[in-house]
């Protein structure tokens, strides 16, 4: 941790002690090499890094090289005069030593280093530094406080690598295990290797292969993979597989088995038809001059799973009522699975009994199996089915060839019989998917999802099995909500949407109320009719009411209505026209538009909701389906049968602010959307006024839109006669805005405005603000006015400030302070100088002369009174000196740091814009000047870095130091 060196008249030596048990002979001269690779081939020189650092300690100094004493176990260099190690830099040298004859334990190696040592220059040497002495570091462990390389260690002769490893369990399959192998010594050519223990047969050709000529395939080796590096010439392919006793016997050939390198090879197995469990085997091995002992592989082979189903899985097509489903399945053998015929008829019959599908309507009997459908089609969803001309998989036993592709479907028990064709030789193939679907009939009420299993006799013997669901999967047909592609989801009859709108909530205005439903059946009889209750509030007479369709963009299917009527309770009921006879009518969608004339009075909407009465195939009578409420999918002004005048009409009102700096710059923005036009005419002023926020003075502001032309820009003034448009009214902490006569700011959309104003000195918490909408007669005065609690941005963090602190409510004033402050040093060696790093961010204006204190810095021994200071401002070296070039030392904690120049705020424009601002649509690139005229607000100043030198004192210190910056009028912090 300090900066060594030599010179002409001291050197620096380190000396490694403890390496003892080397056959290496003492020499003067070791290499000393610079790089791992040199080392171990010990050609290519020591390398121009060592040659020019290090040199041996004789009289006759040769760069590069150490002098070693074997029976000392020490190996000494020293720095060649000029040659310096900094302060923290790693050091690294190679050398070889010769491993013992015999086992020895790993050696405990120390190094020890004396001699000069630089101090100036912030601990870095330069070749020129003044302050320099000697030293002797103390004796230090290498390795103590991480792992370290084994010094010197020998053991005996084995594989330190031994990894045995099988890739798959099915039952009666054709298989390799794979075999690694490194020994740590090496074992000559005409070795043999004995893998015993194996509780596996022999495969076809039980041949030692290298990984590549296996398949290639990838295999779990503890955190490896199998295949490694394939050596084919080292392995040879005569293995001796006995299978009795368990033994394999490989032979080495070619240039033999080289210590510490691995080799890899796979041999041939086939594992047995019935479970079994896995074994450890143990390997050896004898050669020429050459002996491993038996010892425990690591992983094991053997495992064999039992015949049975796996990635069993269900699902289905449709949740539509009395109409046709297609329950869908997915499963996979791990083991071949047929029926087995005979000369006198079938002898191995295998089957798969599906159970759990109760409640369906398809009574019992033969049924087609057919693949499972993909999309929807004409409003109907259908899979394929195979012709009984060609065999399939599945065959009622027994059956006839016209029920090929068929299986046995029992209604009560809700169970699927599906029995392998005994025609079918092959069948199912192990370890492939197979999906097909049963076709099955809804029934007309509800039902719930069903728990499905699978159960099989014959080649697989398994009980009865659940599959899995996807509990986020819908179903193609009517898939309404997660999870509803669960077999035998069927919703009731009814609507699976309704949605209702109106075009107007001004009080007597002209409504037209737009209805898009949807229902989860045909209507098919004279008679049917969809009623929208709740429709109360308007003026309208009871009676027959214009109804249009086929008018809707959002509706694919229209209805024939064949009339309308709305009664005095507020229903609106529609005929279907159905046709003569019961025809059917050819979509279950409806959608229209109904129109209502008259004076309103202040309904409200949610009360409005939808049912059917209809008439069904097969139904001797009516069904009247249960009420259902509107999706809530629309603003509440557009909420059927909600009135208000434009005072009351406000339906979005949210608020919040880009900075909260005192006296800084900030941006407010606004968004606003109303139920009814706000408009001055007729000689009644409109009004909005923002209430609650600190005062930022009197004065006129222009507003700023995401878009050019948001009617914001032309409707709004900041005086009474509409004579300055585009700008409100600040006057303290009440901004108005009157509506200019022949302008409109638009029901049922977003509005958006900022404007930028000035923040007070002192602080303020997020208040509460209120909007304010009236309308007055300019002549008597009268009129109506209504208030609302607007909606502050308080989920939104702001940079340099904490979520609780609500900085971007509107309103919230924070006092001035230092959003970044840090202070980091290099250099921890006592009594020597060091390099210090102090990072500065503030959220308000550094004025001139002010004086920003940094204390808390204990132990440091810096004699003079002044710190010179080099500082760069956003990355860059500042050359404005906004800063004095030296800071004011107390001679005990504390640094003075003076502002020379007023430092002012500086733009910043969030990445991010809020998302209240958002609402208004979104903010296109074609107006990228626009957004920055909003989002551009001076926050903060300048990031400065400062660098300078202080000089550690001669005590040791710990690392918690509490460092505090302050500033007149700015909030003091930690750093």
């Amino acid at each position: 941790n300090v900066a060594m060196t030599s010179g002409p008249s001291a050197q620096t030596r380190y000396t490694l002690s403890g390496l003892k048990g080397s056959t290496t002979a003492s020499t003067e001269q070791m290499p000393l090499y610079s790089d791992v690779a040199r080392c171990n081939s010990m050609t290519d020189g020591v390398g121009v890094e060592n040659e020019g650092r290090i040199q041996n300690v004789e009289t006759t100094r040769v760069g590069g090289t150490a002098k070693f004493e074997r029976d000392e176990g020490t190996l000494v260099f020293e720095l060649v005069s000029g040659a310096v190690v900094q302060a923290g830099e790693v050091f690294e040298v190679y050398f070889a030593l010769q491993n013992p004859n015999q086992e020895q334990a790993g050696k405990q190696i120390k190094v020890q280093a004396s001699g000069v040592r630089c101090r100036g220059d912030g601990g870095l040497c330069d070749g020129s530094s003044p302050y320099s002495e000697g030293v002797t570091l103390p004796e230090a462990t290498l390795g103590a406080t991480s792992p370290f390389p084994r010094i010197l260690e020998t053991s005996k002769n084995e594989f330190t690598v031994k990894a045995i490893g099988q890739p798959v369990s099915d039952p009666d399959t054709d298989t390799f295990i794979f075999i690694t192998l490194a020994p740590n010594t090496a074992i000559p050519s005409g070795s043999t290797i004995s893998i015993t223990g194996l509780c596996v047969s022999p495969g076809t050709s039980p041949q030692a292969a290298p990984f590549a000529a296996s398949g290639g395939g990838q295999y779990a080796r503890g955190a490896q993979m199998w295949p490694l590096d394939a050596v084919p010439t080292i392995i040879g392919t005569n293995a001796e597989f006995q299978s009795d006793g368990g033994v394999l016997e490989v032979s080495v050939r070619g240039p033999g088995m080289s210590a510490d390198v691995e080799y890899g090879f796979a041999v041939a197995i086939k594992t047995p038809a019935s479970p079994s469990a896995p074994c450890t085997p143990s390997v050896s091995a004898v050669g020429q001059g050459v002996k491993v002992e038996a010892s425990p592989m690591t992983g094991s082979v053997g495992a064999t799973d039992g015949p049975s189903w796996s990635n069993l899985k269900i699902g289905q097509a449709s949740t539509r009522p009395d109409s046709q489903n297609y329950i869908c399945v997915t499963m996979r053998p791990n083991f071949n699975f047929y029926s087995e015929a005979g000369v006198g008829g079938i002898t191995g019959v295998s089957k798969i009994t599906i159970s759990g599908l109760t409640g369906t309507a398809t009574i019992s009997g033969a049924r087609y199996i057919s693949s499972c459908p993909t999309s929807v089609t004409n409003n109907m969803v259908a899979g394929t089915f195979s012709s009984p001309s060609t065999v399939g998989l599945f065959r009622p036993q027994g059956g006839a060839n016209n029920l090929r592709h068929s299986y046995e479907w029992d209604q009560t028990a809700g169970t699927a019989i599906l029995t392998m064709d005994s025609d079918n030789a092959q069948g199912m193939v192990k370890n492939q998917d197979y999906s097909f679907a049963l076709p099955l009939s809804n029934p007309k009420g509800g039902l719930d999802c069903r728990t499905v299993s699978l159960a099989s006799s014959g080649r697989i013997e398994q009980g009865p099995t659940p599959f899995q669901v996807d509990r986020k999967a819908r179903a193609l047909l009517d898939g309404e909500r997660d999870g509803d592609a669960c077999p035998l989801t069927v919703y009731p009859r009814g609507f699976l949407r309704v949605a209702m709108r109106q075009e107007t909530a001004e009080v007597r205005g002209v409504n037209v109320i737009t209805a898009t439903v949807r229902t989860n059946f045909h209507l098919s009889r004279p008679g049917s009719a969809v009623y929208f209750g709740g429709l109360t509030g308007s003026s309208e007479s009871a009676g027959e009411k214009q109804v249009n369709v086929g008018t809707l963009p959002e509706a694919t299917f229209y209805p024939a209505i064949s009339d309308a009527t709305l009664d005095s309770s507020g229903v609106l009921k529609l005929t279907i026209n159905t046709g003569n006879g019961g025809a059917e009518c050819a979509v279950p969608t409806l959608s229209g538009i109904v129109t209502v004339n008259g004076t309103t009075s202040g309904g409200v909407g949610t009360k409005v909701n939808a049912w059917l009465r209809v008439f069904n195939d097969g139904d001797e009578a009516a069904v009247t389906t249960t009420p259902v409420p509107p999706e809530t999918v629309f603003d509440e002004g557009r909420k059927p049968l909600f009135t208000a005048t434009m005072a009351g009409g406000m339906v979005r009102y949210n608020i919040g602010q880009l900075s909260p700096a005192s006296t800084g710059a900030n941006g407010i923005c606004v968004t606003l959307q109303t139920a009814v036009d706000l408009k001055t005419e007729n000689g009644r002023v409109t009004s909005l006024q923002i209430e609650g926020l600190p005062s930022y003075g009197d004065l006129t502001v222009p507003i700023l839109t995401p878009s050019a032309a948001s009617p914001l820009l032309t409707a709004l003034s900041a005086k009474l006669d509409g004579s300055s448009p585009g700008r409100l009214s600040v006057e303290g902490g009440k901004i108005t805005g009157y509506l200019v006569s022949g302008r409109n700011v638009n029901a049922s959309t977003n509005h958006t405005m900022c404007f930028k104003v000035f923040n007070p000195l002192d602080e303020f918490t997020c208040p509460t603000v209120r909007l304010k909408v009236s309308t007055s007669s300019s002549s008597s005065g009268e009129g109506e006015e209504a208030s609302y609690t607007m909606v502050q941005d308080v989920e939104r963090k702001l940079r340099g400030y904490e979520l609780s602190e609500r900085a971007a409510c509107a309103g919230t004033v924070t006092r001035a302070r230092f959003a970044k402050a840090t202070f980091r040093s290099w250099g921890n060696v006592t009594d020597s100088q060091t390099g210090v790093i102090m990072e500065l961010l503030a959220n308000n204006q550094l004025k001139s002369n002010l004086v920003i204190t940094v204390s808390g810095l204990r132990g440091y021994a810096t004699e003079q009174s002044k710190v010179a200071l080099t500082y760069s401002a956003n990355g860059e070296v500042d050359t404005s000196s906004v800063f004095k070039d030296t800071a004011e030392w107390s001679g005990s904690d504390t640094l003075l740091f003076t502002v020379a120049k007023t430092v002012e705020l500086v733009v910043r424009r969030d990445a991010e814009s809020p998302p209240w601002l958002e609402a208004a649509g979104g903010l296109t690139s074609g107006d990228a000047a626009r957004r920055n005229g909003i989002l551009a607000v001076e926050t903060f100043t300048p990031f400065f870095e400062f660098a300078f030198t202080l000089w550690n004192g001669d005590k040791p210190q710990k690392d918690d130091m509490q460092l505090t910056i302050s500033a007149e009028g700015y909030a003091s912090r930690t750093m």
